[in-house]
């Protein structure tokens, strides 16, 4: 049973809002149970007689469907009767994605209240990953803020307007960073490349030697081939002499060949590694940079308050 739910819960969402409020992206749920250790739901949930399993699929389902009302009550449900803490993660991204829906500030804040209880229970539990809990918190807070401080006087409160200054790149969002991969992927081919480099260069340098020490060997059996062949060139120590330069001569082709490959193919595709290498981890510096900056734009707006106004945003 537990790894059945583990499995079920390591599937992630990511649904756009649907409402008519500036666009933002929706994060996935998390990726496992966790620990089996809890805190009461928010909400009381009826009873159904379904397995957790089933009503975590049930309410993923739902929330893919822009469903987050229901959504909330299968994950709910589901946690009464399983308490695993990361199911609160869960239900605080459906009440923000409600609250795009309703306009409700009140969904913000039990929102907010679940991700703050998931992160204490998170803190105290090693099991349990907080993630970026601390980071969903500090975003619910601006968005708090800020329906706050765009809200009239006494009175209900209307659904959200539409954004005045809409995004000039929504294709855009603030989600992993694009150029980690690049970065990894650039590191790799260096790493590669510089172990080609270096092990082209040591086999050059034996085979260099070898090289070396065939070609004396050489010079030296020539040199003596005179002494043994000149009075007798048909004598068994003169066909010797003959076998022992031939033999010499083939060592030192071999070796030679050695040499080429060596410092060809190792130090070749070394010096490729690592020029692939350098581009991709400079392509990768590059989207994060961008990619950092484009996050820092988004997350800054202007809001009219009571008093003039208000710069909200995450730094």
């Amino acid at each position: 049973m537990r790894a059945y739910l583990a499995t079920l819960l390591g599937l992630s969402l990511a649904v756009p809002s649907v409402a008519a409020a500036a666009p933002r992206s929706v994060p996935a749920i998390h990726t496992s149970w966790g620990s089996s250790w809890g805190v009461p739901s928010v909400l009381a949930a009826p009873d159904t007689g379904k397995a957790p399993e089933v009503l975590y699929e049930e309410g993923k389902k739902a929330y893919r469907l822009g469903k987050f009302a229901e959504a909330v009550a299968k994950w709910e449900e589901a946690y009464d009767k399983s308490e695993r803490p990361l199911l609160l993660y869960n239900i605080s991204l459906a009440y923000k994605s409600l609250y795009d829906v309703t306009g409700d500030v009140e969904d913000l804040r039990r929102a907010r209240a679940l991700m703050k209880n998931f992160l204490v229970l998170a803190q105290a539990d090693p099991d349990v990953d907080s993630d970026d809990a601390e980071e969903r918190i500090a975003e619910l807070d601006a968005l708090i803020a800020e329906a706050e401080a765009a809200a009239p006087g006494p009175g209900p409160k209307p659904g959200p307007d539409p954004d005045p200054d809409p995004d000039p790149n929504p294709a855009i969002s603030k989600g992993p960073d694009p150029g980690r991969t690049l970065r990894i992927a650039g590191a790799s081919t260096l790493g590669v490349g510089g172990l080609f480099v270096v092990t082209g260069s040591v086999l050059g340098i034996y085979f260099g030697v070898r090289g070396q020490e065939f070609s004396d060997e050489l010079r030296q059996l020539q040199a003596d081939r005179g002494s043994l062949c000149d009075d007798a060139p048909d004598s068994t120590a003169c066909l010797q002499q003959d076998a022992n330069i031939e033999t010499a001569r083939n060592n030192g082709r071999t070796a030679n060949l050695g040499l080429g490959l060596a410092l060809g193919i190792g130090g070749g595709l070394g010096l490729v590694a690592l020029s692939a290498g350098a581009i991709l981890f400079v392509q990768g510096n590059r989207r994060t940079a961008e990619w950092k900056q484009t996050g820092a734009a988004r997350s800054l707006r202007l809001v009219p308050s009571g008093r003039g106004l208000v710069l909200l945003g995450r730094f």
